[in-house]
């Protein structure tokens, strides 16, 4: 095979010169960046194959059709060949009557007649057919390779495109989250117009269900370990308490696999006066809450899901079957990786919860990635907690405070200088809502 080395000073120019040498079906076979700019080897369209001997190269029958011909034997009808493929980028070569060994060397037009009309089915060797396929995903990534390099430009360009990149960007978002909201701006809007839409689009993708352990019902709440699902139940507790009294509440502990897992439930049970119960090893959701008093509303604290993957939750599955009576509310933790987070996600969608619970939001430097993640999933939220008072420390969900506090972590100077006014106008709830809004952000 031929193959050329062409350097240009970027991708686009480099493939036109591949293109004006080689033809429009050339070959890439590998590309690279030199110090000259971008270096691709490539081969012309139809590569010569190579040489096989007489009795067992793959253009066989045509080869013994082309002896008989010179020989002066009847022509033998030939096998029907399977269909082409859809478009074949290479052509097994004519064999060359040298591997013959002592037959006649045969005329040209015998070879012609052996050959492989034009417009007919050609077979392909296999190593051809993995080069196509091979070929084709070079395409793909080169094609990929071109639209990054268009998002690099918008990244590092000084329009308003480029400044609301970074920022979305020193947010922590997912790249995926901010090709979408960046492909949403008007070029020609001012930068405070184009910025404040922005944060409108990123609150609007975050949903919230309100408070809804308030209407009562029996609630578990399940994560990893870790997560906060025991404090966030005990912050519930004693906020029903303080309203509504003692009355019309009871605490189950599903967590009878880790050594003292119900112990911290059932002592806030005890200070509070509210029933207790913990579920024996095997016992099940469901016989576990028949043993529970009728109550208005029950809390039900899980255990964590291991996350190898020859262990599977019987719990979460339960739960997926019981979620017309058992509703399920999954804790996240602010501070974990985006990995963490969508890894979660996954492994509680068995239980179909209706809603999050964000805690640590005062252990996180970057909420980016929560907020990637919960968009991602269309998981709304429900809760937040930012620190360990009970339950002071607890706050139903709204989407705009969540940008807001993301808004405040990020770092730089160009988000101090530019961050107060653009963030202060999404607070669009409550009056309440937009004053802790314009707080944190100040």
């Amino acid at each position: 095979m031929e193959l050329k080395r062409i350097i240009g000073p970027d991708v686009k120019t480099a493939l036109r010169l591949v293109r004006e040498q080689l033809g429009p079906d050339a070959m890439i076979l590998s590309n690279r960046r030199v110090a000259g700019g971008v270096e691709i080897v490539a081969a012309p369209e139809s590569p010569p194959a190579p040489a096989l001997p007489a009795s067992r190269t793959s253009a066989g029958e045509p080869m013994l059709r082309a002896f008989d011909l010179a020989a002066g034997a009847a022509p033998v009808a030939p096998r029907p060949r399977p269909p082409a493929p859809e478009r074949a980028f290479a052509r097994v070569a004519d064999p060359l009557p040298a591997a013959a060994g002592a037959a006649p060397t045969a005329a040209p037009e015998a070879f012609a007649a052996a050959s492989p009309a034009a417009g007919e089915g050609t077979t392909l060797a296999p190593q051809w057919l993995e080069m196509q396929s091979e070929l084709r995903s070079m395409r793909t990534l080169l094609e990929e390779r071109l639209t990054a390099l268009r998002s690099e430009r918008t990244v590092e360009g000084p329009g308003t495109e480029g400044r609301i990149w970074r920022r979305l960007t020193r947010m922590g978002l997912p790249n995926e989250l901010v090709r979408e909201l960046v492909a949403n701006v008007d070029a020609g809007t001012a930068w405070d117009a184009a910025w404040r839409a922005t944060q409108a689009r990123l609150v609007e993708g975050l949903g919230t269900v309100g408070d809804v352990v308030a209407s009562g019902g029996v609630w578990a709440f399940v994560g990893p370990t870790g997560a906060g699902k025991t404090t966030t139940i005990c912050k519930l507790a004693v906020r029903h308490v303080l309203e509504h009294g003692p009355g019309g509440l009871a605490l189950l502990s599903m967590d009878a696999a880790r050594l003292g897992g119900a112990d911290m439930l059932r002592a806030v049970a005890r200070l509070l006066g509210v029933p207790f119960h913990a579920a024996g090893s095997g016992e099940s959701i469901g016989e576990a809450l028949r043993r529970v008093p009728a109550n208005a509303l029950v809390l039900v604290d899980t255990a964590g899901v291991s996350r190898r993957p020859h262990v599977r939750s019987r719990q979460l599955d339960e739960l997926g079957t019981l979620r017309e009576g058992v509703r399920t509310l999954l804790v996240l933790a602010a501070n974990a990786q985006l990995s963490w987070l969508h890894a979660a996600l996954a492994d509680y969608a068995a239980c179909v919860p209706v809603g999050a619970v964000v805690t640590k939001l005062d252990e996180t430097a970057s909420l980016g990635e929560l907020i990637g993640a919960l968009r991602r999933e269309r998981l709304p939220l429900a809760y937040s907690t930012d620190g360990p008072e009970i339950p002071d420390d607890l706050r139903v969900a709204d989407a705009a405070e969540l940008v807001a506090q993301a808004l405040a972590l990020e770092p730089g100077e160009e988000a101090a200088r530019e961050g107060t006014p653009a963030a202060a106008g999404i607070g669009h709830g409550a009056p309440d809502a937009a004053g802790v809004n314009a707080a944190r952000i100040a």
